[in-house]
């Protein structure tokens, strides 16, 4: 065998085992180049719109791990109302009112080792931007002052305004992923934001009640007082991105 030949010989096994060894880095590439697509390019994001009571609105999810997201919404509501016989302390009477309720809040979902981790815990703080009770009061009985008794048809009609604006903590539970597996989600929420602060009154009394306004402020107050809680169930649709 000649020198040349043998050459030859060494040349083409060296290119063989080169181009057997790109070829296994190229399929070890292939495999290896979805796994990191994935990794790289998983959605963890997500907005949300939301409805039901109290009223509408809209957010940011975002994922933390399979357990944890963190959301971020803003929701607004506007809600009339008529209360019937409403005791004020000494005296009662009907309430025409309007609660209007603007909320930012910051929830973080935990979700539970079952039912593919679809049910949650939620916890919170909420800022209610807006949170105020504009109501006109008509007496439906008489008011007694120590010896001195006002029929109802001489007391006048009330004018109150109540704010419960300032932070508020959110407890509740849902259920449904913050940010879906697919593209669209659903998901529900029960809580409940605790009225931690006591509410601001502003009241105007007119007619027989204009002597004694400063004691139906603090009656008025006294039934406002009562009200601790703001309930919510809210039906929520995500998009993921």
């Amino acid at each position: 065998m000649t020198k040349v030949t043998m050459k030859f010989l060494v040349l083409a096994l060296f290119l063989s085992v080169f181009t057997a060894k790109a070829q296994e880095n190229v399929e070890a590439a292939k495999k290896d180049a979805p796994k990191k697509e994935m990794s790289g390019d998983k959605k963890m994001n997500a907005v949300m719109i939301y409805a039901g009571y109290p009223g509408i609105g809209f957010g940011y999810a975002r994922e933390i791990n399979e357990k944890f997201s963190l959301r971020f919404k803003q929701t607004f509501f506007s809600y009339k109302f008529e209360i019937n016989d409403a005791n004020f302390g000494s005296r009662k009477g009907n309430v025409d009112g309007n609660f209007r309720y603007n909320t930012i809040d910051v929830l973080a979902d935990y979700h539970l080792p079952f039912a593919n981790n679809m049910f949650k815990v939620v916890g919170g703080l909420s800022y209610l931007t807006f949170a105020q009770l504009d109501a006109t009061v008509k007496p439906t009985s008489d008011a007694n002052y120590g010896m001195l008794t006002i029929s109802k048809e001489s007391l006048g009609n009330v004018q109150a305004a109540v704010d419960w604006s300032g932070l508020a903590p959110y407890l509740g539970v849902g259920y449904g992923k913050a940010v879906p597996k697919g593209q669209w989600g659903w998901g529900v929420d029960l809580g409940t934001h605790f009225l931690v602060s006591k509410p601001k009154v502003e009241f105007v009394g007119n007619g027989s009640l204009t002597p004694t306004a400063a004691l139906q402020q603090e009656e008025f107050k006294s039934w406002t007082d009562k009200f601790k809680i703001i309930p919510t169930l809210m039906v929520n649709v995500n998009y993921k991105f």
